[in-house]
């Protein structure tokens, strides 16, 4: 339940312990995996279910060991920026992993965005590694020309081309060193320092960067599975990333993604690979809640689906209920890029679609007037002002932005 007091909406939900972050993020999360690993053993933390590759737990630290290495060879050093701009890949996380076990901070790009957006972003960022897909490597190729920082570029999947430039690698070359060394000075730390940087859409003017530390990259786990969760949600929006990251790794579950969603391979990979909760993109989730009911298709491992990104109407949630099962609950979660998420709403027959639901540990907000003089009462209209402990620290560059979003009357 929430609280209310002097007109703000306060969680009763205690954090856990275990989602204290006191250290580099990406130590934090390796000493989950050997801790796992020690105590459980092996299984698979990351799974294409398009392609059927996987990741084992056992595998995370040795890759992103030797990725680290490499990239320190490339010149990456502590405090350097790394940009991905690659959609859904089964090394996407793996990658950003080991720009983090060097010092660095991840910056998660749209790779499908305007030239000009795209060069805004490494401008701003000053990456000096951009990780990306070959179908996107002219693109950056051609980009390149014309930015501050001339990065180096590291391609995930096959250069379909000869590629005459000493500053392109594929990503299976830099791996071959089988006992590599991590000789990098980090440098002092603080748990407020910069660790990932993410993007507004940039639908009214630039991009903005939205800087999230290392304290703040604690990520709630509102919804219970099994053993395994399906994600169609792009690798490089907040949810996307932090699925595998949450689910798969804080909480052992195996978590399987769609490269290129389309609902007959949904439907299939529900079916057969069986996971007990899903998350759909909003568009996902309504091209999919508009399928045929077909009887000879089972879904009885499947406990929840999450719309993410957007509301749901009373329509597609029933017509969703009708493909799936009865026995299906759909759980809405709210939140943000610059916020993270901040509530979720249970899965509830009789429940109104579109309510705030429950407020994650560390989560708060009021209702303020338009003028930012007083606090709201129930019924009155006014500006929503939200604080939790997922929240941004700044946006890029932008200190004037960023003080226009820390009014508070808090």
């Amino acid at each position: 339940m929430n609280r209310i007091e002097d007109k703000v909406l306060y969680s009763t939900k205690a954090e856990s312990t275990e989602n204290i972050v006191e250290q580099r993020y990406i130590h934090f999360l390796l000493d989950m995996v050997r801790k796992e690993l020690n105590t459980t053993g092996d299984r698979v933390w990351l799974y294409d279910a398009q392609k059927q590759n996987s990741v084992m737990l056992s595998e995370i630290e040795p890759f992103c060991n030797k990725l680290a290495a490499a990239f320190i060879k490339l010149g990456f050093q502590s405090g350097d920026r790394l940009q991905m701009g690659s959609c859904n890949h089964i090394n996407y996380h793996l990658s950003a992993f080991a720009g983090w076990l060097c010092g660095g901070v991840i910056s998660l790009a749209d790779p499908t965005i305007t030239a000009d957006n795209i060069r805004h972003q490494l401008n701003d960022t000053q990456a000096k590694i951009v990780v990306t897909q070959n179908k996107f490597l002219a693109q950056y190729l051609e980009i390149r020309k014309t930015c501050i920082e001339q990065f180096k570029i590291v391609v995930l999947d096959g250069i379909s081309e000869e590629i005459n430039d000493k500053d392109v690698f594929h990503l299976n070359d830099l791996i071959t060193d089988e006992k590599p060394e991590l000789d990098v000075d980090l440098g002092d730390f603080n748990v407020c320092d910069d660790a990932l940087i993410l993007w507004s859409s940039g639908s009214t003017g630039a991009p903005k960067g939205i800087v999230h530390s290392h304290k703040n990259l604690k990520f709630p786990n509102f919804i219970k599975a099994e053993n395994r969760v399906l994600m169609s949600n792009i690798m490089f929006h907040i949810g996307g990333f932090i699925i595998p990251i949450r689910q798969g790794i804080n909480v052992s579950q195996s978590v399987g993604f769609m490269t290129d969603f389309n609902t007959a391979d949904c439907l299939d990979i529900l079916c057969n690979w069986a996971p007990n909760v899903v998350y759909l993109g909003i568009g996902h989730y309504i091209q999919l809640s508009a399928c045929q009911k077909d009887d000879d298709r089972k879904f009885e491992s499947l406990k929840t689906i999450v719309p993410c990104g957007g509301a749901i109407t009373e329509g597609i949630h029933k017509k969703m209920i009708s493909l799936l099962g009865e026995h299906v609950q759909i759980v809405e979660v709210y939140g943000s890029t610059e916020l993270g998420i901040i509530s979720s709403v249970p899965g509830d027959r009789e429940k109104t679609l579109g309510l705030l639901g429950y407020l994650e540990a560390g989560a708060s907000l009021y209702i303020q007037d338009m003028d930012g003089t007083a606090k709201l009462g129930p019924g009155e209209m006014g500006r929503i002002m939200i604080k939790s402990d997922t929240m941004m620290t700044k946006y890029l560059n932008n200190p004037a932005a960023t003080q226009d979003s820390y009014t508070s009357m808090y």
